[in-house]
């Protein structure tokens, strides 16, 4: 049967690992085929060779690989497809040769296939051999030829062979060109751990059989793990087993999972008996019980894997007893080697006496190493330096985030898009966590703790305890220790404590802004130490925070102690938090605004200052403050993103488009920020109608990018329109039907287009489209829904509309509904008045004034005044002219 493999991806899993009940079961990953030619074609594919004797034993194999990559005898030969031709097409278009040797083998059939498997061999060095002896066979009686390849023992298991299998299907997979898996920022981790186990037998007088790799999810621990397994123990035989074990397992789960590998499947009543057995076991008849399963793996000299959550130790700060006691028992047999992933530390102080055993905790990556992944794992049509710079502070040194935001991006999101609006980022972030925040295994206290260092970071344990107003110390470091257990904090040189990153940006979103009184805390406390003579270098960025936050300034007699790097890490914090609060927002950014300024005079580097002031200039155009001193600071200095901040104050603030257009230009001639700098620039020169130029500034984003992000796409389609290039804008609307929609660009163009078109039912299903978007501009989807509901008659949506419009800024909006209210009253004075009011009018002004002027000339005054009818005429005609032109769709889109 001609059945070729589509996986072309590597395992979650370790390469050859079977941690499930199926190989069907595990996680594979999913790229595209990059490559042609009869090689590829046959990368991965496995080619089963025995006996019919030996049936019985490879159908057992057989069921538990994968049967689409697996030609096995006559279950894949296609009907009507004559059997020698389809086995010799099958061996030649294999990978994965496997021969299952036994006193039957000598047979023609057999001998044939190995025959072709060694022309096929010759053909492609890279096709893979495996010979498993079965029923006593041994090495010796095989062929010269293969002798010489990967052979499996009498000992092996039938999990054992399908591992070796597989193992060897994920090597033709890379072979074939798949890319390996980014490994980066782990080298001294790693490096370490290999001459741990090096030095271990003369420093210590015994291996290291037992590795502990501990730290939060999504750190990378099982690829750590990985690497340590391929490296540390290359001498050891690949293919190693993987036991994924319950959050909390007991010696009891282990003892089960291993059975089940060795024995097979087990029935109901035979787990009961095993349980009713095994539990009544002490610890240490049930950890020997355990090492005998698993003594059969260092039989066969590889390491095995095994993964819990919680499960190596209870709430105590002892290790359970079965595993003291495998600990213990271990050592008497000889090459066993274990990998423990782990989301809780072993007590230090226990495993400082067990000799055979070493923990290790796996941390951030640096955002360089964060670049680095996203520049590998994204297709390089869609990555983007600049952005990717961007987007790894928000990342916070996660790899598991990393990984996503690469996802993401292959599959539509622009990094650019997920560098304004985070949230993808942050919701993959928070599910990542929940199981830790959401579990319930964290004590009021030690949220308190976590609160604390998510704002503050570098704090001692006796600032710690002030700050918890905590009498009783040993319960509180005992809750510290907790937390140092499940990683969550983190003990740095000096004895200050902290918390990764991305668990910071977690306690961030969750806690509330408006508490006061934890800043004052910290202030007080560390300015208590000042009056008494001394302050730790560590505490200044606390002092700092805690200021800011309460005054929004920092004092004269702290600025002394401030580096450029401290403000520029704490301008970027605080700008990153304002954009997710979802009140008091404008305060927030005028803050960051004021703090940034602190770096004129600043002796640093010109980058950081540029950095600081665009940050702090970007936050004051938010706040709706014009930062003069900024931009003039930033013009003498010839401080290239100035541009962009004039432009957008221009755009957003003074809506003076021309001005907005000539220094967006201008900065996107000095190659800053292209992607923000063509959006904002199409938009200004679609206000100010100049199509042509809107279309030329889009055309400086290639296609690939374009088609992934619906804003740009939508202004392209906007700019083809005002060009009365209706075609080209009909062709490119097609593109809309597969584009992402993460920010409701899409659905409000079109309900816009339908709005437009009075066809209101289809309008309010892109409003719904619209609203279930993620990151969809909640005001522009108001105004739309509230002007459908006025055109029907409802105005129940009309005072809440104008306020949250007035409230943005958005004064030509909320003039435009109430004009259309009172146009549904037939009140053509009130709404040519505040149509009046309007500078610059879109098509939907435009319209409402011509509505307005109809109703006008049905006045019984104006019906019988020629020359006031004539004047309403050129009027309306005036409107239809400018119509034409004007920007087709809804406003600020």
């Amino acid at each position: 049967m001609d059945v070729m493999l589509t996986r072309f991806g590597t395992r979650a899993e370790f390469p050859g690992s079977l941690s499930c009940q199926n190989v069907d079961d595990l996680t594979f990953s999913k790229r595209e085929n990059a490559r042609t030619g009869a090689s590829m074609v046959a990368a991965g594919r496995i080619f089963l060779s025995h006996a019919s004797e030996d049936k019985d034993f490879v159908q057992k194999v057989y069921g538990r690989l994968d049967a689409s990559s697996v030609f096995y005898d006559t279950k894949t030969i296609a009907p009507g497809q004559a059997t020698l031709n389809a086995m010799e097409k099958s061996v030649g278009e294999s990978s994965v040769f496997v021969l299952f040797h036994s006193s039957h083998s000598e047979k023609p059939w057999v001998d044939f296939e190995k025959d072709q498997a060694r022309i096929h061999k010759i053909l492609d060095s890279r096709t893979k051999i495996l010979v498993c002896p079965i029923g006593g066979a041994s090495h010796s009686s095989l062929p010269d030829w293969m002798k010489r390849y990967w052979t499996t023992t009498a000992d092996y298991k039938v999990n054992d062979i399908v591992r070796a299998i597989i193992h060897l299907q994920d090597q033709t997979l890379i072979d074939a060109g798949v890319p390996k898996e980014i490994f980066v920022g782990r080298e001294d981790l790693t490096r370490g751990i290999e001459l741990d186990i090096l030095s271990a037998p003369t420093q210590v007088g015994t291996p290291l059989q037992h590795l502990i790799l501990a730290g939060i999810p999504g750190m990378g621990r099982t690829s750590v793990a990985r690497s340590v397994v391929n490296t540390s123990f290359s001498g050891m035989r690949p293919a190693g087993p993987v036991f994924d074990l319950p959050d909390m397992a007991e010696a009891a789960d282990i003892h089960l999972r291993l059975m089940e590998d060795l024995d097979g499947a087990l029935s109901k009543q035979e787990i009961e008996r095993q349980l009713s057995a095994f539990q009544r076991l002490g610890p240490e008849e049930q950890a020997s019980m355990v090492l005998r399963s698993l003594s059969h793996w260092a039989k066969l000299n590889q390491v095995v894997v095994l993964r819990t959550r919680w499960g190596l130790r209870d709430r105590s700060r002892n290790l359970k007893p079965w595993l003291e006691a495998l600990f213990r028992l271990s050592t008497e047999v000889r090459n066993l080697r274990l990998v423990y992933i782990s989301e809780r530390k072993l007590p230090a102080e226990i495993l400082a006496h067990v000799k055979s055993a070493r923990q290790y905790e796996v941390t951030d990556l640096s955002e360089q190493n964060i670049q680095y992944i996203l520049s590998k794992k994204t297709n390089s049509r869609y990555f983007d330096m600049d952005s990717a710079v961007a987007i790894s502070k928000k990342i916070r040194g996660h790899p598991a985030t990393a990984h996503h935001v690469a996802f993401l991006t292959n599959s539509g999101l622009s990094l650019n898009s997920m560098d304004l609006n985070p949230e993808p980022i942050y919701a993959f972030q928070d599910k990542t966590l929940d199981a830790i925040f959401s579990s319930g295994i964290l004590e009021p206290i030690q949220k308190k703790i976590l609160t604390i260092l998510g704002w503050f970071p570098k704090l001692p344990l006796n600032l710690l305890t002030e700050l918890i107003g905590s009498n009783d110390r040993k319960n509180l470091v005992d809750k510290v220790w907790d937390l140092l257990d499940y990683s969550l904090i983190q003990l740095g040189e000096g004895g200050n404590y902290s918390v990764p990153e991305v668990v910071a940006a977690r306690i961030r979103r969750d806690s509330d802004m408006d508490s006061a009184s934890l800043f004052t805390a910290v202030r007080k406390l560390i300015e208590a130490r000042i009056k008494a003579g001394h302050l730790e270098a560590d505490l200044i960025d606390a002092l700092i925070i805690a200021v800011v936050n309460l005054e929004g300034v920092i004092p004269e007699e702290l600025r002394s102690v401030l580096t450029g790097s401290n403000l520029l890490s704490l301008v970027t914090e605080q700008f990153q938090t304002a954009k997710t609060l979802p009140k008091k927002q404008t305060e927030a950014f005028r803050r960051v605004y004021t703090l940034s300024k602190m770096a004129i005079g600043m002796r640093t580097s010109d980058d950081a200052v540029e950095q600081i002031l665009f940050t702090g200039g970007d936050a004051a155009i938010r706040g709706g403050i014009y930062p003069e001193d900024i931009i003039s600071f930033m013009s003498e200095k010839a401080l290239p993103s100035v541009y962009y901040l004039i432009g957008s104050h221009a755009f957003y603030i003074e809506k003076d488009y021309g001005k907005a257009a000539k220094n967006l230009s201008t900065s996107l001639r000095l190659k800053h920020f292209r992607n923000r700098n063509v959006r904002l620039l199409a938009k200004a020169y679609i206000r100010d109608q100049k199509f042509s130029a809107a279309k030329e500034a889009l055309d400086k984003i290639p296609d690939f990018q374009l088609f992934r992000d619906t804003g740009l796409l939508v202004l392209k389609i906007r700019s083809l329109r005002g060009m009365r290039s209706f075609k080209e804008a009909q062709d490119l609307e097609k593109q809309l039907d597969v584009a992402p929609d993460v920010f409701a660009e899409k659905s409000i163009y079109l309900a816009g287009r339908a709005f437009r078109e009075n066809d209101f039912p289809t309008a309010r299903k892109y409003i719904l489209a619209a609203k279930a978007s993620p990151k969809g501009s909640r005001l522009s989807i108001a105004l739309l829904e509230c002007a459908i509901a006025i055109e029907e008659g409802d105005l129940s949506l009309l005072a809440e509309t104008v306020e949250l419009a007035l409230a943005a800024g958005r004064h030509y909006d909320a003039w435009q509904m109430q004009a259309r209210t009172a146009i549904k009253k037939r009140d053509w004075g009130e709404a040519l008045a505040l149509l009046s009011r309007i500078d610059r009018k879109d098509y939907f002004d435009l319209h409402l004034e011509s509505r307005a002027l109809q109703i006008k000339k049905e006045e019984a005054d104006i019906a019988r005044d020629p020359a006031a009818l004539a004047e309403i005429d050129a009027r309306i005609e005036a409107i239809l002219v400018a119509g034409y032109k004007t920007i087709d769709g809804y406003r600020d889109v």
